[in-house]
């Protein structure tokens, strides 16, 4: 009984200085998704863009705090239970864009090569770039277009995620 009392003590405890500690996860909205002129431009723009929300659901966009660990518990405690009082600050949108620079068909024998280049930009701030090449039967054309585009995607949102985290 008196060992349940100390568990449940302490994690009442943590769940009062928790609070302190935690960062607030911005909103990221993609304001453009864009593919170069062509002519399946509009189904390939709809496509990135849902692999684009899938990455960006997953991805961890707000920065981890580390707890100051010369502070003492009391202050601490303290501290959780003025910002319980007072509502933290929401985090400020993050608008982000992607544009497909490069998506390039071309066959060799019986293999089929897809080329994609990517660029992704958060809204008046850094851009970054991400290219791949992928490879497979002529036959599984979608497949490949779909594993292309979800590569492309993932590694745009981890570097722009990046970025935000060190904001």
């Amino acid at each position: 009984m008196k060992r349940r009392l100390v568990s449940l003590a302490f994690v009442a405890a943590l769940t009062l200085v928790v609070p302190v500690f935690a960062a607030p996860t911005p909103r990221v909205t993609w304001s453009e998704v864009a593919v170069r002129e062509g002519d399946d431009s509009a189904r390939l723009a709809k496509l990135l863009g849902k692999q684009l929300s899938t990455a960006t659901r997953r991805a961890e966009w707000k920065a981890k705090r580390k707890p100051p660990s010369a502070t003492p518990a009391l202050t601490r405690t303290a501290n959780a239970e003025a910002s319980a009082k007072s509502p933290s600050k929401p985090a400020a949108p993050v608008p982000l864009s992607a544009k497909v620079l490069r998506f390039d068909w071309s066959q060799a024998s019986d293999v089929v090569h897809l080329d994609v280049a990517a660029l992704g930009r958060i809204a008046r701030g850094p851009t970054v770039r991400t290219k791949i090449r992928l490879s497979g039967k002529p036959n599984e054309r979608s497949k490949l277009e779909k594993d292309a585009l979800r590569l492309v995607a993932e590694g745009l949102v981890a570097r722009l995620a990046e970025i935000v985290r060190r904001r």
